[in-house]
């Protein structure tokens, strides 16, 4: 209801499948293509997999802001990007599967060293061993989100989606 006048689905519907369903058909495919990887290469994700993915998704914010609990933290970012519990859940085996897909690049190495440089050079303190080790850390957990998104580009760009509804715009991005 607005001002007493009802709003009908209908007048909202091409909206959400342009906004709301874009975001979900674009996360289907993913999860899709994914499955499909994973199956073909006989891996099973299990809980020990989810765990591991929550487990790298809170050190990773606990580098950007290690004063605020962790669940605090996941329940913040899951907020802010209007997750709940099963696109979460989802949005941790993707990264399961692509973690394995890219867990033996040869560009990790090559990466974590240009990060962690990089980090280095932005100190305005002396860095200490203890430092470089976190330093270390930190640019390997942003060398394999990087490969990791890389991987899911790829897939997409290369799946073959035919979309039948001309109210989304749908180009493999």
């Amino acid at each position: 209801m607005l001002n007493s006048t009802p709003i009908y689905q209908h007048q909202i519907w091409a909206t959400m499948s342009e906004l709301a369903g874009r975001q979900a058909l674009d996360e289907l495919i993913l999860t899709q293509l994914l499955d499909q990887h994973a199956q073909r290469a006989g891996w099973i994700v299990n809980e020990d997999d989810i765990q591991t993915e929550l487990d790298a998704l809170i050190a990773t914010l606990n580098q950007t802001t290690p004063s605020e609990s962790s669940a605090r933290l996941i329940e913040s970012v899951r907020e802010r990007r209007g997750l709940g519990p099963a696109r979460f859940n989802a949005l941790l085996r993707r990264n399961a599967i692509l973690r394995r897909m890219i867990v033996k690049s040869p560009e990790i190495p090559a990466l974590v060293k240009q990060e962690t440089q990089a980090a280095i050079e932005r100190s305005t303190e002396s860095v200490s061993d203890a430092r470089i080790i976190q330093l270390r850390k930190r640019a390997m957990l942003v060398a394999q989100q990087t490969l990791m998104e890389r991987k899911a580009r790829e897939l997409v760009s290369n799946a073959e989606v035919l979309i039948m509804d001309r109210s989304i715009n749908w180009a493999g991005e």
